[in-house]
């Protein structure tokens, strides 16, 4: 006898109990436990932190578009949005060297700034993802509409917008594929949609370590992060990574693991 069961998995323990009854009324029992550990490679707080700056608007500027979109970019999960607790002044906004010491402090490393054109019946939304440290851009996308201006068009564009933004910069993975000297080449490359400018985590996974007499697990198998990288350059099927930290290098070899931030 055969069947399944689909449903979802809360993080650490989940327990389920199966019952099985025959036609005379024989029943058995048992309990399944299934322990649901995620990564913290994988956790919200490792994915790109961005800062969403005040975006351009004109004289029909509705509040709602910037707070639906803040709304929507934090729930594709593809970014970690941080915030400032007061907002920041022209100064800070005008000067690169300012607003880098500002995103510095928050763990940011990019910024999100665009545009809302909003008329009677037509609302366009621009935005672009730029690595502040270089100055670098990403990505550029827009969404338009044309309707009546409700809330139900603006949930619809900024969710798009967010999507958008998210699939130019794929949560893609790969791995070393050597390690020269200075030079970390990675397997990821054009065709994986990856971009001059990303960062990304090094990690490897450890075995578990199992009582050889008991076969007990002592200690459960885990991710070990080493570091963190930018994207220096992206050939067709390859590309060049300089960690941020260079005292990582000893712990880099070929088959290390690769994620995207």
């Amino acid at each position: 006898m055969y069947f399944n069961h689909l449903t979802d998995l809360k993080d650490g323990d989940n327990v389920f109990k199966v019952e099985c009854l025959d036609q005379v009324g024989n029943k058995a029992e048992d309990e399944l436990e299934i322990k649901r550990i995620i990564p913290k490679i994988y956790d919200d707080d490792s994915r790109m932190a961005v800062l969403i700056l005040p975006f351009a608007k004109d004289e029909h500027y509705d509040k709602q578009v910037e707070e639906m979109f803040q709304q929507q970019m934090a729930e594709s999960k593809r970014f970690n949005i941080k915030k400032v607790f007061a907002p920041l002044t022209q100064e800070q906004l005008a000067d690169p060297g300012r607003l880098k010491s500002v995103l510095k402090e928050l763990g940011a490393g990019f910024i999100i700034n665009g545009s809302i054109i909003k008329k009677e019946k037509a609302l366009d939304i621009y935005a672009e993802i730029t690595e502040i440290e270089n100055l670098h851009v990403l990505t550029k996308q827009n969404v338009y509409g044309e309707s009546e201006i409700s809330k139900e068009l603006i949930e619809t564009l900024c969710q798009g917008l967010a999507v958008k933004l998210g699939s130019d910069l794929p949560l893609a993975q790969g791995e070393i594929k050597l390690v020269k000297g200075d030079k970390i080449i990675l397997t990821l490359g054009e065709q994986d949609m990856v971009k001059t400018g990303m960062h990304l985590i090094f990690y490897q996974m450890e075995d578990p370590i199992i009582d050889d007499d008991t076969g007990e697990v002592i200690v459960d198998a885990y991710f070990e992060e080493l570091g963190t990288a930018r994207l220096e350059k992206v050939l067709k099927n390859a590309s060049f990574a300089q960690p941020f930290n260079k005292d990582i290098f000893p712990k880099l070899k070929q088959g290390i693991q690769v994620v995207m931030k």
